[in-house]
């Protein structure tokens, strides 16, 4: 029957519980690819809707058109490309498309056959997965692309899109589209087994800021004209942009090894705040260390212990791997970061909690731009510690300026480059005008023994 026999989930966000709630009560329905009828039989039953399937394999097909009014299945009626579908002459409300554009080998015909037979006021419902996500671009740096029995690289897709190739299409077709829903995934959350760790740091840092890069999949609403009266605008996209991290906390005695059976993680999301907590009467450990992140980066970090009720002591002083420490903000340039805390030896029995809290501040950039960071404030008499500072407007300030000179340094360059061709074009000019002016004296030798000619 395939690979795509699933149930129908319509509790969580997926490509079928985005399409069924956009189809209404009572609708004419005609559904490409149903598979084995998983949404056709809910439309059917749920919500009185009329569907039309079109089904090339016939195992599934004939499951689905228990609960469809029409079918077409099997490899020669059940071909999309063949167009049985459209000799019905009928026209729907909506017509589907859930994981099926990818699979064709000419997507844009079939939609442009499709606007026969949409009502004026129908809509073509549509999910493609997204070829630009970063678990693929992650594979293809390492030089991999391996296709599988489901996901992005099915075996059987045929068509690769990206959102603006997917607009471009709609638009080369005089199409509109209404609505889009943007389906997540995170790096490592799928199918295709890999992790920001399997490149380089700066590219970790580039991809993880891709708006596109977590996007598996997009639904569509399509139409054959601009819906005025509703004024749809696209849905934006509602990833927060704060990718995965991990943070890792090791205790230990003075005369041990910092080991993996001494050690908890904890994964969080970048724009969060981390706290550990840690029952010295538990663990009865004489050291703590805390790596917050496995990149570079700006860590703003504090450690107290307390009872139950209040702050006992607070920490000042750290062992760490740190570039700079700035009353509590560090600077780390390498990418196993970590902060030592020694626990008093009044307190490593006591009943107590040690609470270490961290929020990563920035990381991820080339490593000379922290440095660049620290020269930066140093110079400018800025520290860390004072209330008045925000280390992000500092930092974004810093960056701005490098950005600028950047700029303006191509756009010498480009000057540069400009000059070049003029200077070439010039020299050309000037062999013209030589050559020019050999012609004009060669012209007047001709007419002086013309003149003599005649004399």
């Amino acid at each position: 029957m395939g690979n795509y026999n699933f149930e129908l989930d319509l509790k969580s966000v997926n490509t079928m519980s985005v399409i069924n709630g956009w189809i209404q009560n009572d609708a004419d329905v005609l559904e490409f690819g149903p598979a084995n009828g998983r949404l056709t039989k809910y439309l059917t039953m749920q919500k009185n809707c009329k569907v039309t399937i079109v089904e090339i394999d016939r195992e599934a097909g004939e499951e689905a058109k228990r609960y469809a009014v029409k079918s077409y299945i099997g490899k020669k009626y059940g071909n999309i490309e063949n167009y049985y579908w459209k000799k019905n002459k009928k026209k729907y409300d909506y017509i589907i498309f859930a994981d099926v554009l990818e699979h064709l080998s000419n997507p844009k015909k079939v939609l442009d056959n499709c606007k026969e037979i949409l009502k004026e006021n129908g809509r073509i419902l549509i999910s493609i997965p997204n070829v630009t996500h970063n678990s693929i671009i992650i594979d293809m740096l390492n030089d991999k692309f391996v296709y599988s029995d489901v996901g992005l690289l099915d075996r059987t897709h045929i068509h690769f899109f990206t959102l603006k190739t997917f607009k471009d299409m709609i638009n080369s077709l005089e199409m509109y589209i209404l609505n889009m829903k943007p389906i997540y995934s995170r790096v490592g959350n799928n199918e295709i087994c890999n992790s920001y760790k399997d490149i380089p740091i700066d590219v970790q840092s580039f991809l993880r800021k891709r708006i596109e890069g977590s996007v598996y999949q997009y639904v569509f609403q399509v139409g054959l004209k601009e819906n005025e009266k509703q004024n749809i605008i696209l849905e934006p996209f509602g990833l927060d942009e704060y990718e995965e991290l991990e943070s890792q906390c090791f205790y230990k005695k003075q005369d041990q090894e910092y080991n993996d059976q001494n050690r908890i993680s904890k994964k969080y999301r970048s724009n969060e705040s981390v706290e550990w907590i840690l029952n010295l009467d538990d663990i009865g450990a004489e050291y703590i260390r805390i790596d917050p992140m496995e990149n570079n980066g700006i860590v703003d970090i504090m450690a107290y212990f307390m009872n139950k009720e209040e702050v006992i002591f607070d920490i000042k002083e750290f062992c760490t791997n740190a570039l700079e420490n700035y009353n509590e903000i560090m600077i780390f340039d390498n990418e196993d970061p970590w902060v030592e805390i020694k626990i008093p030896v009044e307190f490593i029995d006591a009943e107590l909690e040690l609470h270490v809290k961290f929020k990563i501040l920035d990381y991820g950039r080339k490593r000379n731009e922290y440095y660049d960071l620290v020269t930066f404030l140093e110079k400018h008499g800025i520290s860390f510690g004072t209330e008045n500072t925000d280390i992000n407007n500092w930092h974004l300030k810093m960056l701005n300026s490098q950005q600028q000179m950047q700029q303006q340094r191509e756009y010498i360059k480009h000057l540069e480059k400009d000059i070049f061709k003029q200077k070439d074009y010039i020299e050309h000019l000037e062999k013209d005008i030589s050559e020019q002016k050999k012609y004009i004296a060669h012209l007047e030798s001709d007419v002086e023994k013309l003149k003599n000619v005649e004399k």
